[in-house]
C-alpha cells in the first residue's frame, strides 16, 4: 500500500472496490462509495475520477441542489409560469439527485484517452480523459415506456471491450435493474461506441471473456456461452448454458471470467474452472489450499496452496446458512471409516455429518454442512467445531463461524 492511499478515497459509507482497469502507467479503481479514482504513476499518487466531471463526491440525493430546484419548480407552477421553464427545472433537479448514484461505480475500462465507468445510474464514458462525459443509462417516453437502443438496465457491474476483426470496438455490460421504472436483467452490447445499445442474453452478467468461437457470461444462473463472438446483430444470440464438470460440476454464481491465450478460466462460489479446448473439457479446482492427509501427514491432491500444518479446513468461514452452506475439507492416503461431527461451544453435539462411513483413499473429500442441527433446526450465530474421526483412530478438529 502506498503512503495516503489507505485514506485516499476516504468515505462516510461502505467503500468496496469492485474493479481494476490498468492501461499502462495509469490505473483507475471503481469505488462504491468512494466512486472512481485513478493513478497516472502506477499507484504512488491518486486523483479523483469521477464520472460526469464532478469536482466533489455526492453521497445522498441531498447533498445537491435538487431538492431546491424542485421548490422552485413548484412555486413557479403555482403561479402559472412558461411550462418549458417548469419542466426544465425538474429536469435539472432529477440530473442533480441521480449524481449519487452516477457516482457509485462498480465496473471499470480504460485504454488511451477512453474511460468506461459502470455506475448504478448507467455507463458513463468519455473519449477525451475526462474533460467531457457522455450518459448511457434507460430513458423512458412520456408514457413510460422504454425507448429502444438504451441500456437495459441502470446498475452496470460489469464491463468488457471486444476487439473485433476490422479493428472496431464492441461495448459489453452486465445491466442489472435498480428500483426505478423500465429496467430489465439483461447483458447490453454497443458496437458505436455507446451511442446505441442492443440487449441479449437472459439476466444480466458479472464478468465477460472472448475465445475465437464464443462470448462468455459468468452469470447468477450459471456459465453461458454463445457462439459466434463476432455476430453483428446481438439481439438474436443463442446463449447455452455450460456444464463445468470434472468429476463433479462447479456450479453457482460465476463471478470471474479471463481468456488468457489458448486458456479460459471460469471463477465461480465453490471453484475455479480451467479449459483449453473453449469448454469442451474442464479441470477444477476446488481446494485452494492442499492439506496433508489426516493418515500418514503426506500430500495426496495437486490443487492449491500446500500448508504444511493443517489437516483439515471449512470454506467459507464465516459462513450465512441462510444462502449459503460451508464445506470442510480433508484428504486420505487410505480407504477408511470416517465421522464427522459437529459441536458447540460448550462440546455438545449438534450434528453428525458422517457416521462410520467410507472414504476412498488417495483423494480430496469434502463434507458440507448447511447450518442446521440434528432436529434441521437453524443453529444460532456463534463458533462450532467439527470433528473428523478414522476408524484407525487419526482425528482432526477445526473451527467454524456461523454469522447470519
Amino acid at each position: 500500500t502506498k503512503a495516503g492511499f489507505e485514506r485516499s478515497p476516504s468515505t462516510i459509507i461502505l467503500n468496496a472496490c469492485f474493479d481494476l482497469s490498468i492501461d499502462g502507467e495509469a490505473v483507475y479503481a471503481a469505488f462504491f462509495a468512494g466512486s472512481t479514482v485513478r493513478s497516472l504513476d502506477q499507484g504512488r499518487t491518486w486523483e479523483p475520477f469521477l464520472p460526469g466531471g464532478a469536482d466533489e463526491i455526492v453521497f445522498f440525493a441531498s447533498d445537491t441542489a435538487a431538492d431546491s430546484l424542485r421548490i422552485v419548480a413548484d412555486s413557479l407552477a403555482g403561479a402559472n409560469a412558461d411550462p418549458d421553464d417548469i419542466a426544465q427545472l425538474r429536469a435539472d433537479a432529477d440530473s442533480l439527485a441521480s449524481q449519487e448514484f452516477l457516482h457509485r461505480t462498480f465496473a471499470v475500462i480504460a485504454y488511451g484517452d477512453t474511460v468506461w465507468i459502470g455506475t448504478a445510474s448507467g455507463i458513463a464514458f468519455t473519449f477525451d480523459g475526462g474533460q467531457h462525459w457522455q450518459n448511457a443509462k434507460v430513458r423512458l417516453d412520456s408514457e413510460g415506456t422504454p425507448l429502444p437502443g438504451h441500456l437495459a438496465g441502470n446498475w452496470v457491474v460489469a464491463l468488457e471491450r471486444q476487439v473485433l476483426p476490422d479493428g472496431t470496438t464492441a461495448i459489453w455490460a452486465g445491466t442489472n435493474t435498480t428500483p426505478s421504472p423500465g429496467q430489465t436483467q439483461a447483458i447490453s452490447v454497443s458496437r458505436d461506441l455507446g451511442q446505441t445499445w442492443g440487449h441479449t442474453g437472459p439476466t444480466f452478467a458479472w464478468d465477460f471473456a472472448f475465445t475465437p468461437n464464443f462470448v462468455w457470461a459468468g452469470t447468477d444462473q450459471g456459465l453461458l456461452a454463445s457462439p459466434y463472438p463476432t455476430l453483428p446483430t446481438d439481439s438474436e444470440r443463442v446463449w447455452d448454458t455450460i456444464e463445468v464438470v470434472d468429476g463433479q460440476p462447479l456450479t453457482g454464481t460465476f463471478v470471474g471470467l479471463a481468456a488468457v491465450g489458448d486458456v479460459l478460466w471460469a471463477g465461480a462460489e465453490h471453484g475455479l474452472g480451467r479449459s483449453e479446448d473453449e469448454g469442451s473439457t474442464w479441470r477444477v479446482i476446488r481446494d485452494l489450499v492442499r492439506t496433508r492427509t489426516l493418515d500418514d501427514r503426506t500430500f495426496v491432491s495437486t490443487g492449491g496452496v500446500p500448508d504444511s500444518t493443517a489437516l483439515a479446513y471449512a470454506a467459507p468461514n464465516p459462513f450465512a446458512p441462510s444462502r449459503e452452506t460451508t464445506t470442510i475439507v480433508f484428504s486420505l492416503s487410505r480407504d477408511a471409516e470416517v465421522s464427522v461431527a459437529i459441536y458447540d461451544f460448550a462440546s455438545s453435539l449438534v450434528r453428525d455429518l458422517a457416521t462410520d462411513a467410507p472414504f476412498a483413499g488417495g483423494v480430496d473429500h469434502r463434507i458440507l454442512w448447511d447450518g442446521l442441527d440434528q432436529d434441521g433446526q437453524p443453529v444460532a450465530n456463534g463458533t462450532y467445531f467439527y470433528r473428523i474421526a478414522l476408524n484407525t483412530g487419526q482425528q482432526a478438529f477445526g473451527r467454524v463461524v456461523v454469522l447470519d
